[in-house]
Order: structure tokens, then C-alpha cells, then sequence
């Protein structure tokens, strides 16, 4: 279940990346916001949110 999860986070993280890049270079327009920061940032901490649940689920559970 976890490496379902990683896959789909890692899907949706490249697809943010994707929006933002598309988004800087004005062929689509930005659709998150968050009140206080630039539409820019928003994007990103979106598509860094996601590789990081992507890394949770990834991660090798050695520690037991």
C-alpha cells in the first residue's frame, strides 16, 4: 500500500511540476493560491509537498 501511495505522489508531484513550469512560461494559468504568498511559491510548495510523500513512501523501512 505504501509504494501505491509513493507512486501516485511521485505522479501527482511531476504533474505540479509540469503546472508550474507551464505556468511560469504563461500557457496555463496558476490555480492555487494562498493568501500572503506569490502564485509562484504556491505551485512549488505544492509539487515539493508531494516528492515528499513520495519519499515517505519509498523510504526502506530498516529501522525494526
Amino acid at each position: 500500500m505504501r509504494i501505491v501511495f509513493a507512486k501516485i505522489s511521485f505522479v501527482l508531484s511531476v504533474l505540479a511540476s509540469l503546472w508550474l513550469t507551464f505556468g511560469i512560461l504563461k500557457i496555463v494559468p496558476f490555480m492555487i493560491k494562498i493568501h500572503g504568498e506569490t502564485d509562484i511559491r504556491a505551485h512549488a510548495s505544492l509539487a515539493v509537498f508531494f516528492l515528499i510523500c513520495a519519499t515517505w513512501g519509498f523510504w526502506k523501512d530498516d529501522h525494526r
